[in-house]
């Protein structure tokens, strides 16, 4: 299983992904729910936090990019975040749009994956956290739109009453993608099964 954990998680992304073009609210598909007029301030919300998380781990890491280019994207990510709260705050038929923020989850989730596919896989890598976040983010959306009826929520001003399959889809998939990581190796055995077959290869050799 952990020779193909990488997939698993690529999967579960791309399931949650593609399962918004699916009905999420009666007739409405999940596309339709994130594109609502606060999804575009909810996408520069994410997005600025994005920035904001990557430039915090290029600075840890001491990265060979330039520090001037960190700074300036990193005060960029600050303002965007700061307006963006501004918005939420004072305007209040401004509503955060939790379909926009699992789509983006889902979307973080494949894009990591697949840079994870030409790299070593570790369950403590920076990586896999970024999966693990987005993934739990994705779910407790799934879970406040269960309730949605109970809790007044709307989305692209539509009141949601019964989640259809489309959403329950996306959760799955979102399910996989942390089932994928927890079956990622640890670095140890990583390089324990590395070390081991130059030396299997190095015996038949001689025995030959």
């Amino acid at each position: 299983m952990n020779q193909y954990s990488k997939f698993v998680t690529l999967t579960g992304g791309i399931l949650a992904f593609f399962c918004f073009a699916l009905p999420w609210e009666s007739n409405y598909s999940g596309l339709y729910l994130a594109n609502g007029h606060s999804g575009i301030i909810t996408t520069i919300f994410i997005v600025s936090l994005v920035v904001i998380i990557t430039n915090i781990y290029l600075i840890s890491i001491k990265s060979n990019i330039n520090p001037l280019f960190i700074t300036i994207a990193l005060i960029i990510g600050l303002i965007g975040t700061y307006v963006c709260l501004v918005v939420f705050t004072e305007n209040r038929s401004v509503n955060f749009n939790i379909v926009t923020m699992s789509m983006f989850a889902s979307l973080i989730i494949i894009c990591t994956a697949i840079y994870m596919l030409n790299r070593r896989p570790s369950f403590r890598s920076v990586a896999t956290i970024w999966i693990v976040v987005c993934s739990i983010v994705g779910f407790c959306c799934f879970l406040v739109l269960i309730f949605g009826e109970t809790l007044n929520i709307k989305q692209n001003d539509i009141q949601i009453v019964k989640v259809k399959y489309g959403a329950s889809l996306t959760a799955v998939g979102f399910i996989l993608a942390i089932v994928g990581v927890l079956c990622f190796p640890s670095k140890e055995k990583y390089t324990e099964t590395h070390r081991a077959t130059p030396s299997e290869e190095i015996s038949v050799g001689e025995e030959e």
